[in-house]
């Protein structure tokens, strides 16, 4: 009985370092952190843009600048970095905030997903990947620092 009891640990510790051994799925795809974390802050930045309401509307701007955010990920995920989450799944938002704070708030998002593209290296098998989706996330950020100087009245 007790070697059968030791054997039944010695198996279960053995399993638990095999699965804490499996690498994760930033690590499956070469450990691109930047794009993952990239991917996270354009859910939220879309999220701060997207209609809230039955009654919100999005504007021109807003949709240009959602259209940018949507081709950088399907620009990321496309090299098949993907973390597997669904558009709406991001940090909580304080949907009580003003309009002018929530264009603020895509902002800091979208300059965090800038800032995480431009920390990942270029992807082997995908030549210009990073240049690609730099180049729609800082599009979607000009979008969305020009709509804030609109509702700002600057």
């Amino acid at each position: 009985m007790k070697i059968r009891t030791t054997l039944a640990i010695a198996v279960a510790v053995c399993s638990l370092f095999a699965l804490a051994a499996t690498p994760s799925r930033a690590q499956d795809h070469g450990n691109h952190s930047g794009y993952m974390h990239a991917l996270t802050d354009l859910r939220l930045m879309r999220a701060y843009l997207n209609r809230w309401g039955d009654n919100d509307r999005v504007d021109d701007e807003s949709q240009r600048a959602i259209a940018e955010i949507d081709e950088a990920m399907r620009n990321i995920r496309e090299a098949r970095i993907d973390d597997h989450k669904q558009l709406n799944d991001h940090r909580e938002i304080d949907f009580h905030m003003s309009q002018p704070e929530r264009y603020h708030k895509a902002l800091e998002a979208g300059r965090a997903a800038a800032q995480d593209v431009g920390s990942e290296g270029e992807w082997g098998e995908q030549p210009g990947l990073k240049e690609r989706v730099r180049g729609h996330v800082e599009a979607a950020n000009q979008i969305v620092d020009h709509i804030v100087h609109r509702v700002e009245g600057r």
